[in-house]
């Protein structure tokens, strides 16, 4: 499917970027997904896979290959920039919207960052079922934690110009949504990333870490990585 002509992503965030850059966030997230499940051997599908730079990480850490599904122009774009000194054979990137996206068989995982909460009402529910439905063990969904200062960022116009609507999800809807659709589903959240999207402290590694896996991080970290074992 094409891109549509007034995708967000093409106009907003990622419309200046000419190199993807590997930066502290991307990297704190990949310590983060691999720490929450061993992805060695593994076929991965990201859905809303931007940039993708977390699938070619993913892919330097040991999962056996990767598909990509995205509609944007500009991600596409970089994400081909970014694959192409990876053997064809680990990897597939696909120009498709994630909600009409088909796949002969399931992945072993999918994962999404970023992606969820920028849909609404009916949607909501099935972008979650999305990645269930393509799963055959795991889920992984990267997404804003629903504290104040999230849910505060999401309305300022600099956030709707840049990334298009957003609305956080809690970990109990999180749960009350997964429970429609896979009830046996076991369901883990994990907060961290305290300076997640905070100016001159977003990428500020020495301050992130000082506060990794404590107290204050799980309760107010700005990302939540949900685990949903299948």
């Amino acid at each position: 499917m094409t891109a549509p002509e007034h995708n967000v992503w093409d106009q907003g965030r990622w419309a200046g970027v000419e190199v993807v850059d590997i930066d502290f966030m991307t990297r704190y997230i990949i310590e983060r997904l691999t720490g929450q499940l061993d992805l060695t051997g593994k076929h991965l599908l990201e859905l809303g896979s931007g940039t993708g730079r977390l699938s070619y990480l993913l892919l330097q850490a040991g999962a056996a290959s990767v598909t990509l599904v995205d509609n944007s122009r500009k991600a596409l774009e970089l994400s081909t920039q970014l694959f192409q000194d990876v053997a064809p054979e680990r990897y597939d990137i696909v120009d498709a919207d994630v909600f009409e996206y088909e796949a002969d068989t399931p992945a072993d995982v999918v994962f999404s960052s970023g992606l969820i909460e920028h849909f609404q009402d009916a949607p909501r529910q099935r972008i979650i079922d999305i990645h269930l439905q393509h799963a055959r063990e795991s889920v992984l969904l990267l997404h804003p934690s629903n504290r104040l200062y999230n849910r505060l960022f999401d309305v300022t116009p600099m956030a709707k110009k840049r990334y298009g609507f957003a609305r956080t999800f809690s970990e109990a809807e999180l749960d009350e949504r997964i429970r429609v659709t896979r009830p046996e589903a076991t369901v883990r959240h994990h907060r961290f990333h305290l300076a997640y999207t905070v100016p001159l402290f977003h990428n500020w590694e020495a301050l992130n870490r000082a506060v990794t896996d404590t107290a204050i991080e799980r309760a107010w970290g700005g990302l939540c990585l949900t685990h949903v074992g299948l």
